[in-house]
């Protein structure tokens, strides 16, 4: 008989009480796993949400720009109208003057 060190003696009751699987889900999980083409997929597939993800976060960002751009340029345009300085055609813009 083998002598267990602690670590190995301490594992033992969760070992035991892993919950039981099928003997399907095993071979499956093993068939998936064991597939190369399959993972490469998978992990084309895992890339693409990836970059999809950051061309969203992109065009929001961009979005955002061009909007903060686009209310400036309204400020410029009040302010040149009324004669006025832009952060007080800002504010009234905000406002809603």
């Amino acid at each position: 008989m083998t002598k267990l060190n602690r670590k190995e003696t301490n594992l033992a009751p969760m070992i035991s009480e892993r919950p039981h699987r099928h003997p399907h889900h095993v071979a499956v999980t093993r068939a998936r796993s064991s597939d190369p083409l399959d993972e490469l997929e998978r992990e084309d597939f895992f890339r693409l949400k990836k970059i999809q993800g950051y061309k969203k976060r992109e065009i929001e960002r961009q979005m955002a720009a061009a909007k903060l751009f686009a209310e400036e340029q309204l400020a410029k345009d009040l302010a040149l109208k009324r004669g006025i300085s832009v952060g007080v055609a800002a504010n009234l813009l905000g406002a809603g003057g």
